[in-house]
């Protein structure tokens, strides 16, 4: 279930299956002059069917949305053996609610998704990338304020913690000349009048450090301190955190998970995430043997208060599957929950559809 079925050169449509890597779509795009622009540092495993399932976003949300503006169609069965077909190609259709948006995001709880067709996009222009590398979080919003008005393709954010991890795991990666607390990759269209920010940064002293790509090369070199970062804690069993809050609150909320653990010595907090739309991923290591069995729920529990008194949720892009659920049941609105499980009786009334997921 891996293959690409068809390509609809006057849409710049693909159908697809489910199985095929998100990669493999952003190849095929790339191979016939356009754009497939989700992606994520698990591109190269992840899958189409599963990005659907949760709505992936990525890297390029700020830009171009998440999974779910990409999908045209879904053709799938139920839990209670129906098939749709949502696929009918229509620009406009008033007959109703769109039903394929019932099972993007459902976390495969309703059906299975046996093809989908994907919309591709123009390529865009080429871009320049930044690293500002800064000191105090304060400065963050400071900084964020300025830049964000710009035609921005990606803004990610990672701290010297995860700096260093990298440079653990990885020899290729220099970080010799870094010497910041926070990072920051921004990649953009306009160079010309981006540097007049970046001077602006620097003379406001919000920024210590501003590297200027010059080439293709020194731009994935850039990216790799923030796409090699989940890689590098993968063989720490990290206790991994996916969430969400709003823009105004990011710098907040990394000051506030920055105190938590600078008081719980014996966690080691990994945090990066993707700053144009308030998402973090928090990746805590435990430092002692001692606590490798240890219940997460002090950790869990400190962290989803922490994230909800900041108007946030508990999962931005991964969804809530099986480890997160109870916290969801618990937090969640009870009205949604609701609803999920009325679809959910309504689509497999037998429940044999990825059981112990997303609702109890």
């Amino acid at each position: 279930m891996n293959k690409i079925l068809d390509f609809d050169e006057a849409s710049k449509t693909v159908v697809c299956q489910p199985g095929l890597l998100t990669q493999n779509l952003q190849t095929f795009a790339d191979d016939n002059n356009l754009y497939y622009p989700v992606d994520f540092s698990s591109a190269g495993s992840s899958q189409i069917g599963g990005n659907i399932a949760t709505n992936a976003g990525g890297i390029r949300v700020i830009k171009y949305g998440s999974t779910s503006r990409y999908v045209v169609g879904l053709d799938v069965v139920t839990g209670n053996g129906e098939y749709f077909c949502l696929d009918n190609m229509l620009i406009k259709n008033a007959t109703g609610p769109d039903l394929k948006n019932f099972f993007i995001g459902s976390e495969g709880i309703y059906a299975l998704t046996t093809s989908c067709r994907m919309q591709l996009v123009e390529k865009p222009k080429e871009t320049s990338v930044f690293l500002i590398g800064f000191n105090k979080i304060s400065s963050l919003d400071e900084i964020t304020k300025l830049i964000i008005g710009f035609d921005i393709e990606a803004i990610e954010f990672f701290t010297r913690n995860s700096l260093n991890q990298v440079n653990k795991e990885f020899d290729h990666v220099d970080i010799n000349n870094l010497d910041n607390n926070y990072y920051l990759i921004v990649e953009l269209y306009d160079q010309n009048r981006f540097t007049d920010i970046l001077e602006k940064i620097y003379k406001n002293e919000l920024a210590q450090e501003i590297i200027i790509s010059s080439n293709i090369s020194q731009k994935e070199s850039i990216w790799n301190y923030r796409l090699l970062i989940s890689e590098s804690i993968s063989r720490s069993a990290p206790i991994k955190f996916d969430i969400a809050v709003p823009i105004k609150n990011t710098s907040n909320l990394i000051a506030e998970l920055e105190l938590f653990f600078t008081k719980n010595e014996s966690y080691h907090l990994i945090l990066f995430g993707h700053l144009g739309d308030g998402n973090l991923h928090v990746n805590v290591l435990k430092s002692t043997e001692s606590l490798q069995d240890k219940d997460n729920s002090f950790i869990e529990d400190n962290i989803y208060s922490i994230v909800l008194n900041l108007g946030g949720t508990l999962s931005a892009e991964h969804g809530i599957g099986a480890n997160k659920i109870k916290a969801f049941m618990h937090h969640e609105d009870k009205l949604k929950i609701k609803l999920i499980q009325n679809l959910k009786n309504h689509f497999d009334n037998n429940r044999i559809l990825n059981p112990g997921k997303l609702v109890e």
